[in-house]
């Protein structure tokens, strides 16, 4: 039972589909679904000179699990060398003071002071409302950010590690 839902799956038209295509298909040379060509194109793993490797904390409320996860496995699989926390925003304090984030992905406001906290992004649940990024003290809005967008903060705030690490952080 296992090995064959492994295999593929039938369609709701009653048709199979075997997974992706590999080797001796119509598509040869193709070994991943198109879909997942743009996610490797995007990966990278960096780390600042001292060794650190950038600290993320994601915070939506649980209401907003599915937002908080996929975001939070998209930074993982796309910026392999992030270390990546969720959390809901009652445990933001204590999370924050455990895991001393270098960048917050939040739904709220920012309200938590830290001075090692590089970047803060403010992503609204209601994509009508602008988002509000603060990236080594300068404050910029951005209408409804992609997925590339948000990794652009993540490599901003990565590199400010490099120029400017904490204490801590060595």
């Amino acid at each position: 039972m296992l090995e064959s839902a492994a295999r593929g799956f039938v369609r709701a038209d009653g048709r199979r589909h075997d997974g992706p295509k590999t080797q001796g298909s119509r598509r040869a040379g193709r070994t991943e679904p198109p879909s997942a060509a743009p996610v490797r194109r995007g990966m990278k793993e960096k780390r600042s000179e001292s060794g650190s490797r950038i600290r993320v904390l994601v915070v939506f409320e649980d209401g907003y699990r599915a937002y908080r996860e996929t975001i939070a496995d998209a930074l993982r699989t796309l910026r392999p060398g992030a270390e990546v926390t969720v959390a809901e925003p009652d445990a933001i304090e204590s999370e924050m003071a455990r895991i001393n984030p270098h960048l917050v992905i939040c739904g709220q406001p920012e309200a938590v002071d830290s001075p090692r906290v590089f970047a803060w992004v403010e992503l609204p649940q209601n994509p009508s409302r602008h988002a509000s990024i603060r990236l080594d003290g300068q404050r910029t809005e951005a209408s409804n950010p992609t997925l590339e967008e948000l990794l652009t903060v993540v490599d901003a705030a990565e590199d400010l590690i490099r120029v400017r690490p904490h204490p801590d952080d060595r």
